[in-house]
């Protein structure tokens, strides 16, 4: 799930979305998405930041991995 979130930063950077606000805190809310959410630091520059919802992964739909031996 990670890697997806990282995915999208990565896409919102290809755009230059970084270089504006609206951007920049759409990317520090990914952030705040990931495993070990925001360090300290940008939960101070960035108080209003909300964590974007994770992507689900898995579900009926998807293929299920048997133990690989």
């Amino acid at each position: 799930m990670d890697f997806l979130i990282f995915k999208s930063v990565v896409e919102l950077m290809l755009v230059k979305s970084h270089l504006s606000l609206e951007g920049l805190n759409q990317i520090v809310g990914l952030k705040a998405g990931l495993n070990k959410g925001l360090p300290e630091t940008l939960k101070e520059a960035f108080p209003n930041a909300i964590a974007e919802t994770r992507p689900i992964v898995g579900g009926a739909s998807s293929p299920v991995i048997r133990h690989p031996n």
